[in-house]
């Protein structure tokens, strides 16, 4: 199969064949198929895990957990909780969930249950909604909840990091290639929404954050791939971050005659 290439994915799932071109400039292309990387182990959640729980719970899991997901709703129903299997954006089933998932939860829920490993998942729920998440890891067997208090740690980082975007000069625009997270076009103009800036376009398949330092008169970068590298991998710079959504805000922000916002 020289030109398909089979790729086990646990955030996306897809019946069809897709194409993959690297570029316009390269006549090679690749094609690929996402299929389900499943979880083979039977998942009990733990009684001390469901007496922690608020009385009503949204649940959301990654792609690997998903074909188990009815029984383990039904463990936290059997514990007296009302659980809403809601559905967000890119997705392809409900109660599934994605890192890039930043959006506002509109059920009244009075927290989040999340069977998955990690933070990725997790902190993207608490983000945008002032609510804790509740979340066991299927592999440690583990639990622990993460609160909107852990998250403004991050969102401070984050101010000061837009604070640093409108003061220096000097700025790198990280660029994927990836299907999905490829922005180029809203990258390119932050050229005419900053025109006083220097703007250095970094395209590649992965962020290497070591890579990153051979660039040391960059100030600050702007990340237009995935929302969680901005936040989530915000230590792993070298310099402050800033995602690109948060960038093209402050140009609404802007006062009369200022480049600096009226709020950042």
């Amino acid at each position: 199969m020289k030109d398909k290439q089979i790729l086990a994915d646990k955030h996306y799932e897809t019946e069809k064949c897709e194409t993959f071109r690297a570029s316009k400039y390269t006549e090679y292309v690749m094609k690929y198929f996402y299929i389900d990387a499943k979880f083979k182990g039977k998942i009990k959640l733990s009684s001390s895990f469901l007496d922690s729980l608020p009385k009503k719970v949204a649940f959301y899991t990654t792609i690997q957990f998903a074909e188990q997901k009815e029984k383990l709703i039904k463990q936290i129903e059997d514990s007296g909780r009302k659980v809403s299997l809601l559905q967000t954006s890119h997705t392809w089933k409900p109660g599934q969930i994605l890192g890039c998932n930043l959006e506002i939860v509109k059920e009244k829920v009075d927290g989040f249950v999340y069977v998955g490993d990690g933070d990725f998942h997790p902190t993207a729920l608490v983000y945008n909604n002032k609510k804790s998440v509740f979340q066991y890891d299927p592999f440690a067997k583990t639990s622990r909840v993460i609160t909107p208090e852990y998250v403004n740690k991050q969102r401070k980082r984050n101010q000061a990091a837009k604070t640093h975007f409108l003061t220096k000069n000097n700025i790198g625009v990280l660029i994927s290639v990836k299907s999905g997270q490829n922005f180029t076009n809203r990258a390119l103009k932050l050229r005419r929404l900053y025109p006083e800036k220097n703007f250095y376009f970094l395209a590649s398949n992965n962020v290497g954050f070591q890579e990153l330092e051979n660039f040391p008169f960059i100030e600050v970068f702007v990340n237009t791939a995935c929302p969680r590298i901005g936040l989530e991998d915000q230590k792993k710079f070298p310099k402050p971050v800033v995602n690109l959504a948060d960038v093209e805000e402050l140009v609404d922000n802007l006062s009369p005659g200022s480049k600096y916002p009226l709020t950042v």
